[in-house]
């Protein structure tokens, strides 16, 4: 398997008056997701996932708090005890300045079936017709588009298509794979949202940036995704293109810190969330294994905080060194 299928949806808001969800959008979200999901799909009003006589039939555990299955498919998964949740929220950072009462949040789903996204959009729905952030100002769900990826598009220029809200889900239509052009001599990696990105227990500075750990980033996330929302999944290749990747080279890099911060209402304290952003240019033959995962990965993001939206990058193959 040399390809992950992806949903991916565009929800669009509309508040009454405009909305300031903060410098980091995704944290809030992603903490009115969780809850909003939890009320929609527990039916037995626990505390807590834990011991709950049908966890393993609820969608909750499964699509917000992942555990590793008993038999996971990934060496990486039995080393580390621990997976990510299949989706991915992609909020509009800058908005409508024509239009501020107008709220845009991408989706982005991992997994063989559509379904699941439909409950996501639901508890979306539902945390913001209960009003997100400080301000709790209601927001109306008005429409939701979803992309259909086609051979020759970069990530910016996929078409979308309206979709049913009365009827969303017969009207979504299947995970797609992903079509991934050629792979280039070289590329420029955009990092657009913070990459936290760690290397022995410490996380990377612009100084410290090696394209080899990028692309392990990239891969670790991938078979994190794979092995627990895609039966059938294989990491063979995966593993190769990871032993491969200490042949790449930085060619250029004009990256920077940027600090950012969520407030964890579990841990009672503010959470620093910074992480590298600006561009690189990464070259060597090892591309070549890697470069299917890290075209995709432009939907998944990588690193640390990516299903708030962080690690969001994009790449531009050059054609020459």
């Amino acid at each position: 398997m040399d390809a992950l299928p992806v949903t991916s949806l565009r929800l669009h808001f509309r508040a009454s008056k405009p909305v300031n969800l903060g410098a980091f959008p995704g944290a809030v979200w992603r903490g009115a997701l969780g809850a909003r999901l939890r009320e929609q799909v527990c039916v037995t009003r626990r505390p807590e996932c834990t011991g709950c006589p049908v966890v393993d039939q609820c969608p909750y555990p499964l699509l917000f708090e992942t555990r590793v299955p008993a038999d996971p498919p990934s060496a990486l998964l039995r080393h580390n005890g621990a997976t990510t949740p299949p989706f991915v929220l992609v909020p509009d950072p800058e908005g409508d300045p024509r239009d501020p009462g107008r709220v845009c949040l991408g989706l982005n789903l991992v997994g063989h079936e559509a379904r699941p996204a439909a409950v996501l959009v639901r508890a979306l729905q539902q945390a913001g017709a209960q009003g997100i952030g400080r301000s709790r100002i209601p927001l109306r769900l008005e429409g939701v588009e979803q992309a259909l990826p086609a051979a020759g598009s970069g990530v910016d220029e996929i078409p979308w298509h309206p979709l049913d809200l009365d009827d969303l889900v017969h009207s979504l239509d299947a995970p797609a794979h992903v079509p991934v052009p050629p792979a280039p001599p070289a590329v420029e990696v955009r990092l657009v949202t913070p990459l936290r990105m760690r290397i022995r227990g410490r996380y990377v500075t612009p100084q410290a940036f090696e394209p080899v750990a990028f692309v392990r980033t990239v891969l670790r996330r991938a078979t994190h995704l794979g092995a627990s929302h895609c039966p059938g999944f294989d990491d063979v290749a995966l593993a190769r293109a990871g032993r491969e990747a200490a042949g790449l080279r930085l060619v250029s890099g004009d990256l920077r810190w940027r600090d950012l911060q969520r407030y964890s209402a579990r841990q009672g304290r503010t959470v620093p969330m910074g992480g590298l952003v600006g561009t690189a240019r990464i070259a060597g033959e090892a591309l070549t294994g890697a470069w299917p995962w890290l075209w995709q990965g432009q939907w998944w993001h990588a690193g640390k905080g990516a299903t708030m939206g962080l690690g969001q990058y994009r790449l531009r193959p050059l054609r020459e060194v």
